[in-house]
């Protein structure tokens, strides 16, 4: 594992234990580790660069941590993210070889995925993967926006699924000790005072899981609107695409010779199996509008890096 993969590693790791904890504080410092570690990341990555470090048209296989699937509460979407990210950069997925062993240092089971491409297309595709991995975490959960009404605040908190206490409580700064009930009772006011229909009873899950799919969502839609800008700019980018994915498929084809495809009039067991209808499965959990039309407007908010070639500096210069 190189230096700059390892770091990869530990911020999605510090991600996935800041979306695991009850504890605002090791939250926002957990998070805050993870976005000074990507900081550091980018600098590694423009360094190699001017290093003039470039690998030939070789695919070659990356291992990548796929540890946060098991471990996170909106695994779902950010697999959807994932593969859509690896896509964009011409990466293929071997998905039916994901392996486990159990890190006895750390003591748990880690996951590796192994993907083809590129190595600096693998590179970027992780890099990318966790920076808006990162930023997904960091804004699942609202701030307190001084500069809103406490009622107003109240009202984001449980568009998130926050409970009056101990969340909503702490949320707003209300006095420790103090009935809560002059706080619910001045919501109410508000909400009838400005034709709002009051939240009730937002499950955490249920936000989570429609936040992350409107983020999802709009990242995939940009992603795509960056491919069109570029074709326009450059001709279409098309042929080549194809051409790297190809050697990224062959590549794993030649390593996992199970996987490539039998001739469409196969009659193998496997293949039969394959073409028998599959009845599907009718999603009834709970849809959020709210909570995903927030989740849309980060991803359109969240910074997609390009591979730049200029010096990051400051972590808001990153973030430009």
């Amino acid at each position: 594992m190189s230096k700059r993969e390892d770091i990869l590693r530990k911020v999605q790791a510090l991600i996935a234990r800041a979306e695991s904890t009850e504890f605002e504080a090791e939250r926002e410092q957990c998070l805050r580790r993870a976005d000074d570690m990507m900081a550091k990341y980018a600098i590694e990555e423009w360094e190699a660069r001017q290093r003039g470090d470039k690998s030939a048209l070789k695919p070659e296989m990356h291992q990548m941590d796929f540890a946060w699937y098991f471990r996170s509460p909106v695994n779902e979407q950010l697999w959807s993210l994932f593969a859509s990210i690896m896509s964009h950069c011409s990466c293929v997925i071997a998905t039916q070889k994901l392996a486990s062993q159990y890190d006895h240092e750390a003591g748990r089971p880690e996951y590796k995925m192994p993907v083809f491409g590129l190595s600096s297309d693998l590179d970027y595709a992780n890099m990318l993967f966790t920076s808006l991995y990162l930023q997904m975490v960091d804004k699942v959960q609202p701030k307190f926006d001084p500069s809103l009404s406490r009622p107003e605040n109240v009202k984001r908190a449980k568009e998130a699924g926050m409970k009056w206490e101990p969340d909503i409580a702490n949320f707003v700064g209300w006095p420790a000790g103090k009935s809560i009930i002059s706080l619910r009772n001045e919501y109410k006011k508000w909400c009838l005072a400005n034709g709002v229909d009051p939240v009730y009873n937002v499950q955490p899950e249920t936000h989570q899981r429609n936040y992350a799919w409107g983020y999802v969502y709009k990242i995939q839609e940009r992603l795509r609107e960056m491919r069109g800008e570029q074709e326009k700019t450059t001709g279409s980018l098309l042929p080549a695409l194809r051409d790297t994915r190809d050697l990224a498929r062959e590549a794993m084809y030649d390593m996992f010779s199970d996987l490539r495809p039998h001739d469409k009039n196969c009659q193998c067991r496997a293949c039969k199996d394959k073409r028998k209808p599959v009845r599907g499965r009718a999603d009834n959990r709970t849809v959020n509008w709210a909570s995903m039309a927030k989740g849309s407007q980060a991803g359109a908010e969240a910074r997609i890096d390009q591979r730049g070639t200029t010096m990051p500096g400051s972590r808001k210069g990153i973030e430009q």
